[in-house]
């Protein structure tokens, strides 16, 4: 039932049956006689040690079927020096006559009841055993803790299901395990959605520097910005946007606007940032340096540029990929090359043919279009490719698969591949013209991409469904710009409500109980009036605690 050595503790509804075993070592090097006693005994919180036998409170000696008073144990237990010598099995709370002889050790076997009556919530037992009625030497004390079970919660109303209204009803069932009243906490949220993008050109912003945020899917955009004509590439990290203009690293908060830069110029004009959430470090690029680009490594904190290294590689793509161990980057008109996180470099291809500004990875390869997808393994570079169309715009990956998209003037594919196979393409083509498409990215089984400044979704499973009025966000200017990036939040939590302080919940079984709710019955929670939905998607959870717990 529990490990060797681990104390229990649950819910004690009934009575519980069960055996604790115990070890004991000879360390002294003498025997012990052959009409050596040993009784468990018991306490409570501390208290009294008391003698466990068949109609003792508490804990008493079980009669098990399946076990014979005074029978031999084998060794179960580790960590005994010596010979193992067979002990006894007690279903009255002793052994007797029982000898442990020199150095060796032994188990005893006591089969047990908890009785539920006597031990109340939070009582904590602990047990020990004597020798002839004397005490010795314990390395660990055995104990058993009454605890409160938290109550589980069974929702009724399906998972996926549509309302025809803006105040929709939820059911859910909550069941304590010690048949305690239960409040409820009912929340519903908004999948999150970031978007990075470069719409609103009539708006007076420049087309490629436009940081779009998009805060919830169908919400209204909460931080619009303009980063400036002379950068390309900007991330949000941790409230703040980091990006790199006129050779120099800036960061400025989303909020207040206070700038930080870093003042010292880089050789050339900057291209990329990259960063791995796990790692205390960006890495980008910083432009032409003669023969070769900078590749930088810059503290996050304060972006301070700690490393650098310059590499052959020519202007007309490039992409990074960072993970916890190296640097991955397309090598201008072809090529890859590999870094350690010291930017020195640990390997490289040079074969033409598959430069990409786009890199996504996971554990094991790092995938890129240009002519072709490709497969590039992490450890030693290999390379695996897979035919496909000319013009390919963006690319994400989910567990199973990696999805593209194809653009021409009046239509696009798009595309999956297994990555295990590598083979047996699905692809669907669109008469739809999208102009330009930046980047896709998938999130629970949907692809999701900015087109024409509207946000789109297609479920992985059916790459045909998508028509031109399907658009999940408009921001309402139809200039035909694509976005630069897109990420996922958490989920935006928009109903908190708890059924000690809000009104919307009721008893369905019994219609007269109300906070806190009896355990077992079905209870609904109804959004209310100040709280209307608007059409879209949501999320719904409830968690039921004992108030008394």
């Amino acid at each position: 039932m529990a490990a060797q050595g681990t104390n229990l503790g649950f819910d004690l509804s009934a009575d519980f049956n069960f055996q604790l075993r115990v070890r004991l070592q000879e360390s002294g090097g003498k025997a012990g006689a052959s009409t050596d006693d040993y009784r468990l005994q018991y306490r409570k919180n501390g208290g009294t040690w008391t003698d466990v036998t068949t109609t003792s409170s508490n804990v008493k000696g079980f009669d098990s079927t399946h076990l014979t008073d005074g029978g031999a144990t084998t060794n179960r237990l580790s960590g005994g020096s010596g010979s193992f010598v067979a002990g006894k099995i007690s279903e009255t709370g002793e052994v007797v006559d029982h000898q442990i002889t020199a150095s060796n050790h032994t188990e005893y076997l006591y089969s047990l009841t908890l009785i539920a009556a006597d031990i109340a919530l939070n009582d904590e037992i602990e047990f020990r055993v004597l020798r002839n009625g004397s005490t010795f030497t314990y390395n660990a004390v055995p104990q058993f803790t009454r605890l409160n079970l938290p109550p589980t919660v069974t929702l009724n109303t399906p998972d996926q299901e549509e309302f025809g209204t803006k105040q929709p009803s939820f059911e859910f069932t909550g069941e304590d395990p010690e048949g305690d009243d239960i409040t409820y906490n009912f929340q519903i949220a908004m999948p999150g959605v970031t978007v990075y993008s470069s719409p609103l050109s009539a708006a007076g912003a420049t087309s490629n520097n436009l940081f779009l945020v998009v805060d919830a899917i169908a919400e209204e955009v909460e931080r619009l910005y303009d980063l400036g004509s002379s950068n390309d590439t900007f991330i949000l990290e941790d409230d703040f946007l980091i990006w790199i203009e006129d050779g120099k690293i800036k960061k400025v908060n989303a909020y207040d606007f206070g700038e930080k830069a870093f003042t010292d110029d880089f050789d050339g004009l900057p291209n990329i940032v990259a960063s791995d959430p796990e790692s205390d470090y960006f890495f980008f690029e910083a432009g032409s340096s003669g023969t070769g680009y900078d590749l930088y490594k810059a503290q996050k904190s304060d972006l301070v540029v700690v490393l650098r290294t310059t590499v052959a590689r020519s202007a007309s793509s490039y992409a990074l990929a960072v993970d916890q161990n190296n640097v991955f980057a397309t090598q201008g008109l072809g090529g890859f090359l590999k870094y350690n996180h010291s930017l020195s470099v640990q390997g490289s291809r040079t074969d033409t043919g598959y430069y990409s500004h786009i890199l996504v990875q996971d554990e094991d390869y790092v995938y890129c279009l240009d002519w072709g997808v490709c497969k590039i393994a992490k450890s030693d570079l290999s390379l695996t490719t897979h035919d496909a169309s000319t013009e390919r715009r963006c690319l994400d990956i989910d567990d199973d698969y990696l999805y593209w998209m194809t653009l021409s003037t009046s239509f696009f594919i798009i595309s999956k591949l297994p990555k295990g196979s590598f083979v047996d393409r699905v692809w669907t083509q669109h008469n739809l013209s999208l102009g330009t498409v930046g980047h896709m990215a998938i999130k629970d089984g949907f692809i999701y991409f900015y087109a024409q400044n509207k946000l789109f979704k297609i479920d992985t499973n059916d790459l045909s469904a998508l028509e031109s009025t399907d658009a999940l966000y408009i921001d309402g200017d139809t200039t035909s710009y694509g976005a630069r990036h897109i990420e996922f939040g958490d989920s935006v939590i928009i109903l908190d409500k708890s059924s000690d302080v809000d009104e919307g919940f009721e008893n369905v079984d019994t219609p007269a109980n109300t906070d806190p709710f009896n355990s077992g019955d079905k209870i609904k929670y109804t959004v209310q009036p100040a709280d209307e939905l608007e059409e879209g998607e949501y999320q719904w959870r409830v968690r039921g605690k004992d108030p008394n717990a």
